[in-house]
Order: C-alpha cells, then structure tokens, then sequence
C-alpha cells in the first residue's frame, strides 16, 4: 500500500469530505491527525497487555495465547492505522520518541513483574529480567507487524500460541520453577 507520508492532505480531505480549513483547525498536520486516531487504539492496546502482564493470576501460556492473539485481531482490524502511526513514528521525531519511551516503560514493566516473580521463586532465576522483557517486547512488535501484512487470519491462534510458548519457556524455564505457580 501507500505509505502514509506520501498521501496528500488534499485526498484526506476528499475522502473525508471535510474542507481544509475544518482539517486544520483541528489538527496542524498529518502526525496529530494519526495520532489522535491511533491514541484509543494504544490505550486498548495497553489494557489488553496489562491483563496478562500486569496480573500474576494470568500467569498461563494459555492466558498470554488468548491476549496476543486479541493483539494480532487489532493488528488486522486497524492495520491501515497502525501501518500509519508506526511509519510516523519512525519519520516524525517527536512522535518516534514518545513510541519508543512507551515501549521503553512497558519493558521495565515486565523486567519488573519479572523480578518479582524471580524473588518468589516462580520466574527462573536464570534469566536477566531486563534483557527477557526486552525480548518479549521485540518479539511482540515483530509479530504485530507481520500479522498486519497478511490477509489469512487462519494461523494467528497458532502462531500466538507459539510465541506464548517461547515467552513463557523463556521466563519459567524448564518447569522446574513453575511448581510455584497459583493453581488456575
């Protein structure tokens, strides 16, 4: 597709059927008119994470299946929002850096719940919690753009149910540590 930069305020205003003039006296450019669209979108998108990551009680690889793959359904209902905002993140500094301190923060979230559980003896005590959040981050972020390029849904429970996999082994380990687990 087109990428976002390279559309015209003119067929945004077409498409829209707003005047120039209505556009700018609400947005001063494209980058606030994308972010204003993809600010729920963050906000829901945050608030399905924080169900896995933000309660111990989830603490499944089913549970964390069941959210990445709510993720991978935003990915694809809104994927012309989302191809837009994450352009505009990597053209537009401000935006880039707002996007990468979120990330940021919500990495030390789950270095955090990771340490947390590392101290209750549930996460392996093998793994650096900063440099495993990190990687549970990036590899969100990958699978959520590829999801986005693809028109067959048929796989996204598998592969969510993969990268859980992948997340959950990374974190507990061999199952040793998960005897300490909350029962279901």
């Amino acid at each position: 597709g087109e990428h976002y930069a390279d559309i015209p305020v003119e067929r945004i205003l077409e498409v829209a059927e707003v005047s120039r003039s209505t556009f700018y006296q609400w947005f001063p450019d494209k980058t606030a008119l994308i972010l204003q669209l993809t600010t729920p979108l963050l906000a829901e998108f945050v608030a399905t994470a924080d169900r896995y990551w933000k309660e111990p009680s989830q603490a499944r690889p089913e549970a964390l299946a069941d959210v990445i793959v709510e993720l991978f359904a935003s990915a694809r209902r809104y994927r012309v929002i989302w191809r837009a905002y994450l352009e505009t993140t990597s053209t537009d500094t401000r935006l880039g850096d707002n996007f990468r301190r979120g990330l940021q923060n919500y990495t030390a979230d789950i270095a955090e719940r990771i340490r947390t559980e590392q101290a209750a003896g549930i996460a392996s005590p093998d793994i650096e919690p900063d440099q495993t959040a990190r990687f549970i981050v990036v590899g969100m972020q990958a699978g959520f753009s590829d999801v986005m390029q693809l028109a067959d849904d048929g796989y996204d429970r598998a592969f969510a149910s993969a990268m859980a996999r992948s997340f959950w082994l990374t974190m507990y380990g061999d199952g040793t540590a998960q005897k300490s687990l909350p029962p279901a």
